[in-house]
């Protein structure tokens, strides 16, 4: 039995931004396009700042009109602890629109950094490497921020099939270290099908329980409280032809190749959208026609509050081969036989 929608009501009130802050990183993982490393898109600074500032809040007031009453913004890049102006960003943004605001980072940066810095957001996701990291130093980053301050903070290991021994090895040291901040895997997409990378069964099967450590749950609830975690998430929540509903991780998506949503009627740009490192607004799956545009719109366009308007904002008609980010999969998404 095939899905024919997808209902996380989660998101019928909120706008989940990714922004990839440029192409600067100090790690290359053979597994991530050489687009998030290659350098070739530096930071905003100057008016490329001020108009994402400022085009950026523009936008946040369209969707208050539309109806929207919670906002996320997900950080990443390149390595976003790299930009020099990222505290100032987050700051102006948390100020003015009360943004949940996370950072994916690679844990690289100095202990004396994220105690300087980590307060500025409300969850940090460190991404662990295989092919980088230091894992001792990325456990003194998640332990001191989990009992240092009141931010929430995450692992999630990169599980890469061609060092599949040695990322299993570096789960099992986090799992059993004694700190209980949440530790999860994630599944590694090839950049070139949108597909699973070529794991084995057994791996698929390893996968599945993506979950390896949970903090308490007065811990859970106080994140909750302090609205740094949504109630719920990371879930999609999966409608079949007969009516009944699943929820349940992406890897059963991806494996059942189900992930192929062309012609799907989906909340991508109402839901959830993503400002690449040139400014285009897209979605994670590389979807440019947001908005009832045929190309997309850009942060960066001095001209974009005239583009961007409130009977814009509808569902689109998705037009891409498939669905290969875990977030946009999650978010509203109908099969239409009229389509």
């Amino acid at each position: 039995m095939k899905p024919i929608a997808v209902k996380n009501t989660t998101s019928n009130n909120e706008v989940a931004i990714e922004l990839v802050l440029g192409t600067t990183c100090n790690f290359s993982c053979s597994y991530c396009s050489p687009v998030c490393h290659d350098g070739g898109y530096s930071w905003p600074e100057g008016e490329q700042l001020y108009l994402l500032q400022t085009n950026l809040s523009y936008m946040l007031n369209i969707f208050k009109e539309y109806g929207k009453t919670n906002f996320s913004l997900f950080i990443t890049g390149g390595e976003p602890t790299l930009w020099p102006g990222l505290s100032e960003f987050v700051k102006y943004f948390k100020e003015n629109y009360n943004l949940r605001i996370t950072l994916n980072s690679n844990g690289s940066r100095t202990l004396r950094w994220w105690k300087e810095n980590a307060h500025f957001f409300n969850l940090i996701s460190i991404s662990v490497h295989n092919q980088e990291a230091d894992i001792n130093h990325i456990i003194s980053i998640l332990d001191w921020i989990y009992l240092n301050t009141d931010v929430g903070v995450h692992a999630a290991v990169l599980m890469d099939n061609t060092n599949w021994d040695y990322c299993t090895f570096i789960v099992d040291k986090l799992t059993i270290h004694p700190v209980p901040w949440l530790l999860r895997l994630r599944e590694v997409i090839d950049q070139d099908s949108g597909n699973l990378k070529d794991y084995t069964s057994e791996q698929i099967q390893y996968l599945v329980k993506k979950t390896r450590k949970s903090p308490p749950i007065d811990y859970i609830k106080k994140m909750q409280a302090l609205n740094n975690i949504q109630d719920k998430g990371g879930k999609i929540v999966t409608v079949y032809e007969d009516g009944t509903i699943e929820e349940f991780d992406s890897v059963k998506w991806f494996s059942n190749n189900w992930h192929y949503v062309n012609g799907w009627k989906c909340n991508l740009g109402i839901d959830r959208f993503l400002i690449n490192p040139i400014g285009n607004i897209t979605g994670s799956c590389g979807a440019i026609n947001l908005y009832n545009y045929k190309q997309p719109l850009n942060i960066y366009d001095p001209t974009l509050v005239d583009k961007f308007l409130l009977k814009n904002v509808r569902p689109l008609n998705c037009n891409r081969n498939s669905c290969s980010c875990s977030s946009d999969l999650a978010i509203n998404k109908e099969f239409e036989n009229d389509i």
